[in-house]
Formats: structure tokens, sequence, C-alpha cells
């Protein structure tokens, strides 16, 4: 098991909304939420963006503490949204950290953590990701696999722990020209999540990521895959040593 010792602290997280089965499932960006300096944390609805109206087309019905969408919100932003997670004084709270691959002792603010956590609760849909635009020192992250349960003819036997995997643009991707699959082998297993994708392009440009799966997880019918993905400098460092 790998351990994140490389916080990313960013200023920018989005907040993503994913509609119940039935729907396109389809995570949405839909609001994001700024830190600059020791201000609150403000909360913006992303309004004019296609996400915003496709999610509302599927149902969305806005964040609950934060149904207005004509407004910036700054009281209470990150206190709200660390409330999804468990408290620290649960007896079972290093073993949630663990499944983010995180220590108990790493320095990191509750920003930062909303961000490796994704901040869900089972049935509302809501969630963090960050958009890895702050990557300008070396950093790890776990990066979920997108749309790995709807590939029927995939086989995972070669997808386990430790085994490394590349990134590919699909710029003729008829859905998202921004598209970055992943392959383990020559065997594409799903897609860096929309909101990220950008960001992981860029890197991978410029030789600062790699990455391994670290988790394989979830229900037969819905399982998930995370990557321990390192950015910056230390992607090759970690390249060398495969």
């Amino acid at each position: 098991m790998n351990f994140i010792t490389h916080i990313l602290e960013p200023k920018r997280l989005l907040l993503v909304w994913q509609g119940p089965e039935g729907s396109s499932r389809t995570r949405h960006s839909i609001a994001e939420l700024l830190r600059q300096g020791d201000q609150p944390v403000r909360l913006r609805y992303l309004t004019e963006s296609q996400d915003f109206a496709n999610a509302h087309s599927e149902g969305l019905t806005n964040f609950p503490a934060f149904r207005k969408v004509d407004q910036t919100y700054d009281l209470g932003v990150e206190e709200t949204f660390m409330r999804r997670l468990p408290p620290r004084s649960r007896g079972d709270y290093a073993q949630y950290l663990e499944q983010f691959r995180l220590r108990p002792e790493t320095r990191i603010s509750d920003f930062a953590l909303l961000a490796y956590t994704g901040a869900k609760l089972p049935g509302d849909g809501f969630s963090i990701i960050s958009p890895l635009e702050d990557v300008v020192e070396p950093c790890e992250i776990l990066v979920e696999v997108a749309g790995f349960r709807y590939n029927s003819q995939l086989s995972h036997a070669n997808v386990h722990p430790g085994v490394p995997v590349r990134f590919e643009a699909e710029a003729d991707n008829p859905h998202d020209q921004n598209a970055v699959a992943i392959f383990v082998l020559d065997q594409r297993i799903g897609y860096v999540p929309r909101q990220q994708a950008s960001a992981i392009h860029r890197l991978c440009e410029a030789g600062s990521l790699s990455a391994r799966v670290e988790r394989v997880n979830g229900r037969s019918d819905r399982p998930l895959v995370y990557l321990f993905t390192t950015l910056g400098e230390l992607a090759s460092v970690v390249r060398t040593a495969i």
C-alpha cells in the first residue's frame, strides 16, 4: 500500500453532482469553491456553464445548504462540507483516512482534505474534486478511473494494485475533445474524470506524470478503480524506478 507524502494544497475545487441511476451518470461541475489566503472559502455556482444546465435537466435541485444560485457564499462554506466527513475524534478515523492513502499525522488543510476524500455522502450525488490546476510542486493524489464499470468487454485480470498505467489523449473523442483515456498494457480501462482531464493531459505531455493501480473495490455491479498518481518532478523519479 502506498501513502501520500506530498500534499497538493489547491486554491480552487469543484462541486460536482451525479444524477441517480437512469440518468446519464455524468458528473457535472455545478459550483466552484475558492480559497484565497486567510479569507473564508467562497462558493459560487457555475450558472453559465453547460454542465450546470445539464445537471438541472437531470434533476439537480442545488446543494441544500446553498440553494440560491445568484449569490456568492462566504459564510460557513468550508465548515459545511467538512461535516460530510467523519469527525477526527472517531475511533476509526485513521482507517477512514487510509482508504484515501493518507496518514493521521499528515499535515493537510481542511480545504485539501475535501479534495482528497471527495466529501461524499451516500445517496445525494454531490462530491468535491480538484481540477489539479495548482500543481506547482511535486505531489501525489488518487485518481478515480471514470467509466470502468461500463466496459463490459474489459478483462479485469490485469487490473490489480501495482500495475502501471499510461494516459492517452483522445482529441477525436465524439463526447469530449479533452478526453484522456487510461490504459493497462494495450487495454483501455476507462478515462480520467472530465474535471481533471485538461491538467492530466498537460502534465503527461510535460513528462511530469506517472500512475499505478492502487485500489480496486466497490460492488460487483459497480467496481471502482483508483490510481496512485504522482505529479511533478517526482514522477520522473518514479518512472525511473519502474
